[in-house]
């Protein structure tokens, strides 16, 4: 039960952690993605949003998702430099980690004021429309999310931030394996979701 609640997590963060970052929306298709990678190092949801085309569910969604993508990949860079380069994949090839990092290498294909980017390690591609000329990410699946599926969506996030915080200090002690650090986080979310 533990392990399907942390999946449902990291897929519901995985629809929502595409947005942009810091310098706001780029002028070309590679601009945003790279700002979308300073925005989940940074955690800054608001950044995020002055690039990204959505409704307001999405956006309440990306305002509580993108602060636990900048503790997700503080989590999965300190589990790494413990453990070695396995334990830093510990949320798998869509994390906000892994995103972050592939953005820069993404395969970017234009068509007049629309744009794919297929991004290594992701199973959709993502979608951008130039307006204003500036490039918007645009994600259906965020745009369809409905009031309800959001507030559980929160539900959610908040525990799983609480978790990863409340162990990160542990990580690389001594005696304190890869495995205690996943067994203490699975009972700090728990814990937390009560």
């Amino acid at each position: 039960m533990k392990r399907i609640t942390l999946m449902l997590i990291l897929a519901s963060l995985a629809m929502v952690t595409v947005g942009c970052g810091g310098a706001g929306a780029g002028g070309t298709p590679q601009e945003t993605l790279a700002n979308i990678a300073a925005a989940f190092r940074a955690g800054d949801s608001a950044a995020m949003l002055g690039c990204y085309k959505t409704n307001e569910e999405g956006k309440r969604a990306m305002e509580a998702m993108v602060p636990v993508a900048k503790v997700m990949i503080a989590f999965s860079e300190k589990m790494e430099a413990a453990y070695g380069e396995k334990a830093g994949k510990v949320f798998g090839g869509s994390g906000p980690r892994n995103m972050a990092e592939n953005l820069s290498k993404a395969e970017i294909k234009i068509d007049g004021d629309t744009a794919t980017a297929k991004v290594s390690g992701e199973r959709k591609l993502m979608n951008l429309v130039k307006e204003n000329g500036v490039w918007l990410v645009i994600d259906e699946d965020l745009a369809k999310m409905s009031k309800e599926k959001v507030d559980a969506m929160l539900k959610q996030v908040v525990p799983m931030r609480a978790a990863l915080e409340s162990v990160m200090g542990e990580i690389g002690k001594d005696g304190v394996t890869q495995e205690d650090i996943m067994q203490k986080m699975e009972e700090a979310m728990e814990e937390a979701m009560k």
